[in-house]
């Protein structure tokens, strides 16, 4: 019996994993692979699944962008996006999702911010249509009240950190949950940490992130 393929073809699951667990991307604007890169910082906007980003005025009014996530290699996810302006960094109430990119990180180093929607997405030979790659996070309205919850537990969350090869995480801030895993703030950037299967609802996340807390701790 032929034994079964050890690379197989990326599905949109995959790619929305992705999204989730990387922060960092390469926009390429005015035409696939040419003119001007620019490096960036993004997050999916809760209500609607679609990468939030800070970019200067000129990058935000060129004509194409694409984005490389997390940067320009091959088997990078590569986005082509239409970009919305949302507001200016600075501004009176920026909104939501602006006060959400600041929450993870920090002061914007460019005046607009950009929702981008996604035309398509493509990885290797695979080719995403970018309604199935623009999903809401499910459990946006519960996602307050658990960090809430969770952040009670520092040394757990510092402890969680520590065993990802974080050796001083500083204080750690649990900032996002979604179906696929959790985002925590340590001292020098964002972490992921990921469900092995998507959570069905809110309690089911909760009852993900305690096991993940108590199994920081049996590490030590």
């Amino acid at each position: 019996m032929s034994p079964p393929p050890s690379d197989p073809s990326p599905t949109p699951e995959h790619a929305v994993r992705i999204l989730r667990r990387e922060h960092d991307a390469v926009l390429v604007v005015d035409g696939m692979g040419r003119g001007r890169v620019e490096p960036c910082r993004f997050l999916l906007d809760d209500e609607t699944g679609r990468p939030i980003t800070c970019l200067p005025t000129a990058v935000v009014n060129a004509d194409e962008h694409v984005l490389f996530i997390p940067d320009e290699s091959e088997g990078a996810l590569q986005l082509l996006t239409i970009p919305e302006p949302i507001g200016r960094t600075g501004g009176d109430a920026p909104g939501a999702s602006c006060d959400r990119w600041m929450a993870y990180f920090g002061s914007p180093p460019h005046p607009r911010f950009v929702r981008y929607a996604i035309d398509c997405g493509r990885m290797g030979a695979a080719v995403f249509d970018g309604d199935a790659l623009s999903i809401p996070n499910p459990l946006r309205s519960e996602t307050g009240l658990l960090c809430n919850r969770f952040n009670r537990l520092r040394p757990e969350l510092i402890e969680l950190c520590r065993n990802a090869g974080c050796t001083t995480p500083g204080p750690a801030l649990l900032v996002g949950v979604d179906p696929f895993g959790i985002d925590v703030k340590a001292r020098f950037g964002v972490l992921r940490f990921e469900f092995e299967s998507p959570a069905q609802d809110g309690q089911d996340a909760a009852d993900r992130i305690e096991r993940m807390l108590m199994h920081a701790g049996d590490e030590r």
